[in-house]
């Protein structure tokens, strides 16, 4: 038999080793990085992407970023973060393609870590365990900060691992610096900086390495900077900040709940699949057990730390900090959040995953003569919880690629690429979305970075429908096919062509108007019915049925046009008063004008006399101030 200290053996564990890590680089990349484009792409990960895309090819750097669940908006750092790909590319998929593989790559140091700790069957079942954990998959497979609270936290363990080894600048820099920007990425990751702290308490770090840890705590402090004098100087931002300050915390169990099933990988599929989603009963049964074992692991591998510490906690080696860091890591994540302000959500124990997989894997630990066996046993255990996690999570993107799941992902971006792709480079596209925002609406957002190097303009198709100038063409995009706009295009604007480009099955299509650009019908606007800021109305229609009073205006942009944000002023009034009796006020997208373009509005009235008259017009937003005609009249009386 061969000494299993001869150089025989060490390479042939060399060798088992990188077959291992092998077999969990490919599952995660399998997971993360397959089926491509079957991700969301919703109003955060949009919102971010256009972000990000304004500061790397405009450079419009944000102070702040996108809001939080918990009130305040984020810190600016993701965006930053996201800019770097974006200044090499403007498509989403291969920067989220970026993230997917930041994650799987962060089974490297993972590796490390669990091969230091307890050897290499500990190493292959922590890796494998991570690599499928369904709520570490399905938060690696988009442009969320999120994504990379587990990476954040792997490189600072292993920052943390490097640093006792040998205590120098190269890493106790970036150590402090990564502890004190990772809540600047996700305010998840703040449990990060008081672990780093103890740590660099627990080792008197301050003594050798005092520069270096100053030194990393500015570039920390420097990239907060901007986001904190925003705060301060922003009225609304510091009385959103205040708020959360004022607000009760309360004790909740919510945090321990949601940790347990991050530990286990339960109760995920209604992340992507919806609340109605029902597994096959044998694969249900199986995922269960599965589930079951793996918190069983990781409950093991905490009680043979915890006592692995107790029998020797005369050891200061590093090792031995470092089973003291994990489990530490393990705890601290939900008992920052037991107490809180917000209500707590799984991303927010993402943190702790790599931690719970270090204990789980810390199940196949053997020093004891005779139990040689556990070590194999565990990591076959966590190579089926792997593979049948995995499986599963395969079928649920195979599901969410072919058909809508109620209540789960939206629109994976791969359709709306490929929706995108459809549209023709010769003409503009008017987006007829549910509001022109990006920072509020998930279709104008996606929009506006999937149509980056395009001409766009956005309107709230609920409101407004925009055509194009006399004699130019555009395409009308419209993602719903219950907008208004879309019926009243139809019927106005002679389209020559119309596209319905598939979603998923269950899914309504993508509609496309190519329309041409025609003259307004009826006379000539007079100059009662010309504003100051150049837009005359050209023509309006009422239809009364029921009672009700339906009134359609259209408005063009004249050759003086003055930019601004218009509303539109839509007041029902009693013949010869302006005291409205119904007000149908309309945000006209004004930002998206240009000279030529004709607006249709629209408003329903119900309850109307039979006397009553209409006042029409424009004011400024949000000053509120009358654009008058250009005889002077506040505004334009319209008689049904």
């Amino acid at each position: 038999m061969m000494p299993c200290n001869s150089p025989q053996a060490r390479s042939h564990w060399r060798r088992w080793d990188l077959v291992a890590l092998g077999i969990a680089l490919l599952l995660a990349a399998v997971l993360r990085l397959g089926w491509p484009g079957v991700n969301s792409f919703a109003l955060d990960e949009a919102h971010v992407s256009l972000l990000a895309l304004r500061m790397a090819r405009q450079g419009a750097v944000p102070t702040v970023g996108i809001p939080s669940s918990a009130g305040v908006p984020n810190a600016p750092l993701f965006v930053w973060l996201m800019a770097l790909p974006f200044a090499l590319t403007n498509n989403p998929l291969a920067v989220t393609q970026v993230v997917a593989a930041m994650n799987v790559l962060a089974i490297l140091p993972l590796w490390v870590l669990a091969k230091r700790l307890y050897g290499p069957w500990g190493a292959m079942s922590t890796a494998l365990l991570y690599a499928a954990s369904p709520f570490g998959v399905f938060y690696s497979r988009s442009i969320w900060s999120q994504d990379l609270l587990a990476p954040m936290a792997i490189l600072c363990a292993w920052l943390v691992w490097r640093t006792l080894e040998r205590p120098r600048a190269a890493t106790l820099i970036p150590l402090m610096a990564l502890a004190g920007m990772a809540w600047q990425v996700h305010y998840g990751a703040a449990v990060l900086a008081p672990l780093t702290l103890w740590f660099v308490l627990r080792q008197r770090l301050w003594r050798p390495g005092l520069a270096c840890i100053l030194a990393g705590a500015g570039l920390a402090l420097a990239a907060a900077l901007p986001f904190g004098l925003t705060l301060m100087r922003d009225e609304a931002l510091r009385e959103a900040a205040l708020a959360l300050a004022a607000r009760p915390a309360t004790w909740t169990p919510e945090a321990l709940r949601l940790w347990v099933q991050v530990a286990s990988g339960c109760n995920w599929e209604w992340l992507p699949l919806g609340w109605d989603w029902h597994w096959p009963a044998w694969l249900q049964r199986l995922l269960g057990l599965t589930s079951l074992a793996s918190g069983l692991l990781t409950a093991i591998g905490a009680v043979v730390c915890l006592l692995t510490l107790l029998r020797r906690r005369s050891q200061r080696s590093p090792a031995a900090l470092l089973r003291e860091l994990v489990l530490l890591w393990a705890l601290a994540v939900p008992l920052l959040f037991i107490r809180s302000r917000t209500p707590v959500y799984h991303q927010y124990l993402l943190t702790a995953l790599p931690a719970l997989t270090l204990l789980a894997g810390g199940a196949a630990a053997a020093r004891q003569q005779g139990a040689r066996w556990r070590g194999p046993a565990v990591a076959t255990l966590a190579l089926l919880i792997a593979l049948t996690q995995g499986t599963a999570w395969c079928l649920g993107l195979t599901a969410n690629a072919r058909q809508l799941q109620v209540g789960g992902m939206g629109t994976p971006l791969t359709y709306m690429q490929a929706a995108t792709a459809r549209l023709r480079s010769d003409l503009p596209v008017y987006g007829h979305v549910r509001s022109d925002a990006p920072t509020q609406d998930a279709d104008a957002a996606a929009l506006s970075v999937l149509l980056w190097d395009r001409p766009l303009s956005l309107v709230n198709g609920e409101r407004v429908l925009l055509l194009p100038p006399e004699g130019q063409g555009a395409q009308l995009y419209f993602p719903f096919p219950d907008s208004p706009a879309l019926e009243l295009a139809r019927q106005i604007a002679q389209p020559s062509e119309e596209m319905r480009l598939p979603r998923r099955s269950n899914e309504p299509p993508y509609t496309v108007l190519t329309v041409q650009g025609a003259a307004p019908q009826g006379a000539p606007p007079t100059a009662e019915r010309t504003l100051a800021n150049g837009v005359a109305l050209v023509r309006w229609e009422t239809e009364r049925q029921d009672g009700s009073l339906r009134l359609l205006t259209v408005w063009q942009v004249g050759p003086g046009y003055v930019s601004g944000r218009y509303h539109q002023l839509n007041h029902l009034v009693a013949e010869g008063s302006e005291v409205p009796l119904q007000v149908g006020d309309a945000d006209l997208s004004s930002q998206s004008w240009s000279e030529g373009n004709l607006v249709a509005s629209w408003v329903t009235y119900t309850d109307v006399p039979a006397d009553a008259s209409l006042l029409v017009g424009m004011y400024t937003w949000p000053d509120l101030e009358r654009v008058p005609t250009t005889t002077g009249q506040q505004a334009i009386r319209l008689t049904p």
